[in-house]
C-alpha cells in the first residue's frame, strides 16, 4: 500500500500516510498490479489481507490500513447514547464453498483450488462461489484470499443502523462524542441483556416509543465493526456489522478478470500522448 501511495503521489495525487497509519499484516502474498486505478489498487490490497483488515481515508488525505480491534473502541448505551436501531439480516450473500481459478505458473498446470467450510454447509446448505483472477499464480496467495472470503461469508450477515446522539446538546448527561467515531472502529452496546435466544422478526425501534418483538441482544451482542458514518447537526447515523463485507462484488470480479486478460501484455509504463 505504501508503494501504491508513493506512485500515486508521483503522478500528482494528494493522498499520504504516516509512520503509524499503515500496519504490517504479518503475511506474504504475490500479486501483479497492471493498469489499476488508485481505488482498485487499494481494494485489491485489502482483498489480499487476512479477515478483519480494512482501509479508510481521513478528510486530511491520510490513508490507513488497520486490523479490526479485538475489543470495542466505543461502548454505547441504549437510551444514553443510542436512540434508534434498525437491524437487517441478509442470507443472499452467504457462501461456504469457494472455487478459485488463477493463472498458470511456469511449468505447472493452471491454478484451480476448492475451499469449503463444512460447519456452515451443515447448517445452511451448500452455497458456492467461483472467483477468477489470472494474476494470481501462487497457491499461498489463493489460500489467503479464500480464507478471508469464507471467514466473511460463512454466516448470514446482519447490518445494524444506529443513530447516536451528540454530547454537545442541552443535556450533558446524554450523548456521545460522535466526532471520535470513525469507519473501521469497533463498538459494543453495553446494556443489552439476554437470557435466551429466540427466532425474531426484523424491524425498527425508536427508543422510549417502540416495543421490541424479539431479543435484541441476539442481534447485536457481538462486537460490531463500523462500515460507514453520516453526520447530522445533533446525531450520527452509522452502519455496523459483525462480519465485515468482502470488497468486490461478482460483477466487479468478472469485469476485473476481463481487464486482467486484456492488459496482461501491457508494457510497464504507458506512452505519453500529445494533447
Amino acid at each position: 500500500m505504501k508503494d501504491i501511495i508513493q506512485k500515486y503521489r508521483a503522478e500528482g495525487g494528494n493522498l499520504n500516510y504516516t509512520s503509524t497509519s499503515i500496519d504490517l499484516t504479518g503475511i506474504s502474498v504475490t500479486y501483479i498490479f497492471t493498469c489499476f486505478t488508485i481505488k482498485e489498487a487499494l481494494d485489491k490490497v485489502v482483498e489480499l489481507t487476512p479477515y478483519g483488515w480494512y482501509w479508510r481515508i481521513d478528510p486530511d488525505g491520510t490513508i490507513y490500513l488497520k486490523n479490526k480491534s479485538a475489543t470495542a473502541d466505543h461502548q454505547l448505551y441504549i437510551g444514553k447514547h443510542i436512540f434508534y436501531m434498525s437491524p437487517t439480516r441478509k442470507l443472499d450473500d452467504l457462501r461456504n464453498c469457494y472455487y478459485f481459478i488463477g493463472g498458470t505458473p511456469p511449468g505447472q498446470p493452471q491454478l484451480y483450488r476448492k475451499y469449503k467450510r463444512i460447519s456452515s454447509v451443515n447448517t445452511w446448505g451448500l452455497k458456492e462461489e467461483k472467483y477468477t483472477d489470472s494474476r494470481v499464480t501462487n497457491s499461498l496467495t489463493a489460500d489467503v484470499k479464500a480464507t478471508r472470503f469464507l471467514d466473511e461469508k460463512q454466516e448470514p450477515s446482519i447490518i445494524t443502523t444506529l443513530r447516536v446522539l451528540d454530547n454537545n446538546g442541552e443535556n450533558p448527561d446524554i450523548g456521545y462524542d460522535i466526532e471520535s467515531i470513525k469507519p473501521g472502529d469497533t463498538l459494543a452496546i453495553a446494556n443489552l441483556k439476554s437470557s435466551r435466544k429466540d427466532l425474531t422478526l426484523w424491524d425498527t425501534m425508536i427508543w422510549n416509543l417502540s416495543n421490541w418483538d424479539y431479543e435484541i441482544a441476539f442481534v447485536t451482542a457481538d462486537i460490531l465493526h463500523i462500515m460507514s458514518t453520516t453526520y447530522y447537526p445533533d446525531y450520527l447515523e452509522l452502519e455496523a456489522v459483525r462480519i465485515f463485507p468482502n470488497v468486490p462484488t461478482r460483477v466487479d470480479a468478472l469485469a476485473h478478470e476481463l481487464e486482467a486478460i486484456t492488459t496482461s501484455t501491457l508494457p510497464i509504463k504507458p506512452v505519453e500522448g500529445a494533447v
